[in-house]
Parts: structure tokens; C-alpha cells; sequence
């Protein structure tokens, strides 16, 4: 990850002549870690790929809005990214892919050990990725956030706009209910 500064000069240059070279290094220097994000939440390479695209466009469009006062060009992009697939879990495209998966499931036949291990990996990847779905669109992007770009709070404070201290009770709160819910499903 480069550090901030070094993101300023290309933002400049795409706002002011709108450089694509200088658009296309942007997205070249962020796109693995952003990339990277939205598969923890989604565990599907294709989606994570087309959502990676989507929040690059939104990137790229909304750069003009950029305030670097304000946020650094990184908690501003993965604020853009959070939001991006806090929209994708609502839409009406989840909610037919999750029904589609889970009809194809109830017909899976047997695994071997170590395929069906990774299945019950993915299997308790998925019921915490619902049970964040649980919460209010705030506390699931601080949960994301936390969980899944490894942000500091501080970071996440300054994305959702709230005090620290806030921030940290909203997680702290919403990780012991995720984990008293899942240990009632045992």
C-alpha cells in the first residue's frame, strides 16, 4: 500500500487534464487490496472481480468530490467500496443468488474430508457475512471495515463519520451478539 501522498499527484492530474495513465496507475496501486476486501464478503472470485470494477468506476467518477482534508484517499475509497457492497447485499441480484446457491446445495452429493472441511469453512464464512446482514447499514459497514480491510479505528471513525469511541462500542457490541447468536446455532 503506498502511502497517501503518493496518491495525491495522480488524483491531481486525472481531476485537472483527466489523465487516464494517471487513472489507470491509481487503480493499478489499489485494486489488489480493494480486490482483496470485497472477496473476504463475498467468497466469490467473478463477484468480487465485477464489485472491484463497480467501486473503481465510482472511484474514478466521484474523484472531483475527493477532499483530502478530510479523509485520507484510502479510508475515502473503502468507504466508496463498503458502501458499493452494502448496496450489492441489499439488491434484489443477492437475494436471487442466494437462492440459487442454496436450491444447488440441497443437491450436492457427499465430499471427501478435506473438500468438505473447506466447504464447513466457507459454510461458517457465510453465516457470520448473514449475521453481519443482521445490523443497521452503519454498524455493518464498521463491522466490514474492521473485519475485513483490517482498518484501524480511527480510520473507520473518520469513514462513517462518528467518534472513535462510538465506533469502537458499535463493533465491540455487534461482535458479542454475531458470537452469542452463532454459538445458539451449535
Amino acid at each position: 500500500m503506498q502511502p497517501h501522498n503518493e496518491d495525491l499527484p495522480l488524483i491531481r492530474r486525472i481531476r485537472i487534464w483527466n489523465d487516464r495513465s494517471a487513472a489507470e496507475k491509481l487503480v493499478e496501486r489499489h485494486y489488489r487490496e480493494i480486490y482483496a476486501y470485497t472477496y473476504r464478503q463475498t467468497l466469490e472470485k467473478q463477484l468480487a472481480m465485477d464489485l472491484t470494477q463497480e467501486i473503481f468506476i465510482s472511484v474514478l467518477q466521484s474523484i472531483g468530490n475527493y477532499e483530502e482534508k478530510k479523509a485520507s484517499f484510502r479510508t475515502w475509497m473503502y468507504r466508496i467500496a463498503s458502501c458499493r457492497i452494502a448496496d450489492y447485499f441489499r439488491s434484489s441480484a443477492y437475494r436471487s443468488r442466494k437462492m440459487a446457491a442454496e436450491l444447488s446445495d440441497e443437491s450436492l452429493p457427499p465430499q471427501d474430508g478435506s473438500l468438505s472441511a473447506r466447504l464447513e469453512e466457507r459454510d461458517s464464512a457465510n453465516q457470520v457475512l448473514k449475521e453481519i446482514g443482521t445490523f443497521d447499514s452503519t454498524t455493518q459497514q464498521i463491522l466490514r471495515l474492521k473485519l475485513f480491510s483490517e482498518a484501524r479505528f480511527p480510520q473507520i471513525a473518520q469513514a462513517v463519520e462518528m467518534p472513535e469511541s462510538t465506533v469502537k462500542s458499535r463493533y465491540y457490541a455487534a461482535v458479542k451478539k454475531i458470537q452469542s447468536r452463532l454459538e445458539g446455532k451449535v
